[in-house]
């Protein structure tokens, strides 16, 4: 009877023990952060699914950068820190502990992560908003920019059209003016190209230097004079400008006065050149010519034949053949 009594006895001392160690694992020691020693540093770290290798320090400075990148604060974050125990009972009652915080972790990691995603949506709201103001603002700013260069096509348009209406006005005065030129031409009996001062084809004088015939030149002169149209001045220019050596020295026998008249210069060189003095020129010439060395028959008799011409220009030229 005793010993049944001494084994209900042990029995409800053992009982009374393991509920006692039960209650004191129902009611775990809550630390802060720099109160976790290195196993409560490892649980915390192995439930995040950490390296747990490493001195406290480091295990310290793992575990705080994995809570602050989820947004825990650490100075109110509390840490559930179990009692120790031996056996199946202690065993349960960690394994229901380590439950519980990683459900606490989970929650608290739900709570940063909802925390960050409403930072990270309200951050993109942002970014949206400038971006949608800059393209509205960019938009208003083409949109005046396209309207500027409208305005100023319209202003180029208009100029345009003012210039070539000018244009216009100017070319139907022209065939104006030169339809009453044409009929005047036309009137006038003075040909269309000389009314209008244009000149085909100006030609240009011939020379003179006393040893041709003066009266062929002043023949070509005169045709020259003729088909460019010149004035009296202009043919008195032209025929100073002709005169080449010693024609040229005829000029000095004209008074300053006169040098600027045709009909000055003209009679000067007739004088100089005309029929009485080539006549006379022409006999001495005549009388004296011989047949050069090296010169052919036939060279010799048409300058002979040229100087009695001129010697005897009042007789006909069958007179002077015979």
């Amino acid at each position: 009877m005793f010993r049944i009594l001494f084994t209900n006895n042990l029995c409800f001392y053992q009982t009374q023990h393991w509920c006692q160690k039960w209650d004191s694992k129902q009611n775990p020691t809550m630390v802060k952060f720099e109160q976790l020693k290195t196993e409560g540093l490892k649980k915390e770290l192995a439930l995040r699914g950490a390296r747990t290798t490493g001195t406290k320090l480091e295990l310290q400075c793992r575990l705080r950068s994995i809570l602050e990148d989820l947004g825990f604060d650490l100075t109110t974050l509390e840490f559930e820190v179990p009692v120790e125990d031996t056996g199946a009972a202690g065993d349960a009652l960690n394994s229901v502990n380590s439950i519980e915080s990683l459900q606490a972790t989970i929650s608290a990691f739900t709570t940063g992560f909802s925390a960050k995603m409403d930072r990270f949506a309200k951050e993109q709201q942002e970014v949206f908003s400038q971006l949608a103001s800059g393209f509205q603002s960019f938009e208003h700013q083409m949109s005046a920019e396209v309207n500027q260069l409208k305005q100023k096509s319209s202003g180029f348009e208009a100029q345009l059209n003012a210039l070539q209406s000018g244009v216009g006005n100017e070319i139907n005065e022209l065939k104006k003016r030169i339809d009453d030129l044409q009929a005047a031409s036309i009137a006038s009996g003075i040909p269309t190209e000389h009314v209008l001062g244009a000149i085909p084809h100006r030609i240009s004088p011939p020379t003179f230097d006393g040893s041709t015939t003066f009266s062929v030149f002043k023949l070509q002169f005169e045709v020259v004079a003729k088909k460019n149209l010149w004035s009296e001045t202009d043919k008195a220019i032209a025929l100073t400008i002709s005169l080449k050596g010693p024609a040229a020295d005829v000029l000095q026998t004209v008074s300053e006065a006169d040098r600027g008249s045709y009909v000055a210069l003209m009679e000067a060189l007739n004088r100089r050149y005309g029929s009485e003095h080539l006549k006379q020129m022409r006999h001495l010439e005549l009388r004296s010519r011989k047949q050069k060395s090296g010169e052919s028959l036939q060279q010799y008799a048409s300058d002979v034949e040229r100087l009695a011409q001129d010697a005897f220009v009042q007789y006909p030229v069958e007179v002077i053949e015979m």
